[in-house]
């Protein structure tokens, strides 16, 4: 059976602790993607940088710069503050299948990609 939609009325009939819940995980969500979008503009910055000065990564480099994996060296301090939040993620998504919220398609989408547990599974 697909989830519920996340409607006016639905939010409407929740409790206050699974209000408090679905609020942290949108909280989190908003983090996670300001994150992610950070590492795009800098990765679209970088990568004009690199072509205006003559720079290009390459399979053999001669130096950092021209290294296939700069953009994850430069970024690496953003990159492990995401991986905290998936690991918040989780940690919220648990507790939602514990206050029954799994009932929810956004949820049971997201304790798919997590690899969260959900009665609907």
């Amino acid at each position: 059976m697909p989830g519920l939609p996340l409607t006016d009325d639905e939010i409407a009939k929740l409790t206050e602790e699974q209000l408090a819940t679905l609020e942290e995980l949108g909280i989190v969500a908003a983090k996670k993607l300001k994150l992610t979008k950070m590492i795009g503009e800098f990765e679209q910055a970088t990568a004009t940088s690199q072509k205006q000065m003559g720079f290009s990564t390459k399979e053999i480099p001669t130096g950092l710069h021209e290294d296939p994996e700069i953009q994850q060296l430069l970024t690496i301090k953003v990159r492990y503050k995401m991986g905290n939040l998936n690991i918040q993620i989780k940690r919220i998504l648990r507790r939602c299948v514990e206050l029954g919220l799994d009932k929810y398609g956004i949820i049971q989408r997201q304790c798919k990609l997590y690899g969260v547990e959900y009665a609907g599974k």
